[in-house]
């Protein structure tokens, strides 16, 4: 399970989520569509803080959220359903959305029950002309304080990232 499942970096809820409710108000830009996402375990070796072997091509997560940009500044958003989480802000160039999410402090229980990294998720897709959002999403830790075992900080895992058009 990947750390933002179980770190509880972001609403348990979902990792992303729709502008929906008090949230819309806070989502810059114009609507480019509301996805249901599917982030799945890409199988492929990466450093991870916690040193899990990959899943395979599992699906880890699942969400829906709305993707919003201004094409006269550049700027993009994808805006969480849950409003207790967090928004991604970032850029938009040539048809390519590279968003941020910063989570802030997480603790990595299984790491150490101590160990307190600080994280982010980042994502970059397009929008394919199947009405799709293909990208990727990467998971962020970096030492903040704690005893963090034998895991390796700063550390990253990438996952495949789809959006299905609602």
């Amino acid at each position: 399970m990947p750390g933002w499942l179980r770190a509880g970096a972001v609403c348990a809820a979902g990792l992303l989520a729709a502008c929906a409710g008090r949230n819309q108000e806070l989502c810059p830009g114009q609507p480019v569509g509301t996805f249901d996402f599917t982030v799945t375990d890409l199988g492929t070796p990466r450093p991870y803080c916690a040193k899990e072997p990959p899943s395979g091509t599992d699906v880890v997560g699942a969400f829906t959220g709305t993707l919003a940009q201004d094409a006269g500044l550049g700027t993009a958003s994808l805006c969480m359903e849950v409003v207790q989480a967090s928004n991604y802000y970032g850029r938009v160039d040539a048809g390519v959305f590279t968003l941020t999410a910063p989570s802030g402090v997480a603790v990595l229980g299984v790491c150490g029950p101590n160990c307190a990294t600080n994280s982010s998720l980042d994502i970059v897709g397009t929008v394919e002309i199947d009405g799709t959002f293909a990208g990727t999403l990467v998971e962020s830790f970096a030492f903040a304080s704690g005893d963090c075992g034998t895991c390796t900080l700063p550390c990253q895992a990438t996952y495949g990232l789809l959006g299905t058009p609602r």
